[in-house]
């Protein structure tokens, strides 16, 4: 199954990541791309850049997934 992550770069969303990958999943990790995702180097993910405030990008993130996992934190301006 396909598979993208929103907040992958997260506590939760690595550990959600590690666990589909693990199942054999392919896995999309959706970021705001602010935030080093050294805990996803190594790892078999496509980065998606994006915001989940942004509608055109999450539309564009979840084009041909399966599986959408919302691990993302929500920060107001």
């Amino acid at each position: 199954m396909k598979c993208v992550v929103m907040g992958a770069t997260g506590i939760i969303g690595n550990h959600i990541v590690r666990e589909l990958l693990a199942d054999g999943h392919e896995v999309s990790a959706f970021s705001r791309g602010q935030t080093p995702s050294r805990n996803l180097e190594g790892l078999s993910v496509q980065s998606v850049t994006g915001d989940i405030a942004d509608l055109d990008s999450l539309k564009k993130a979840f084009v041909g997934m399966d599986w959408v996992f919302q691990a993302a934190a929500y920060y107001p301006q």
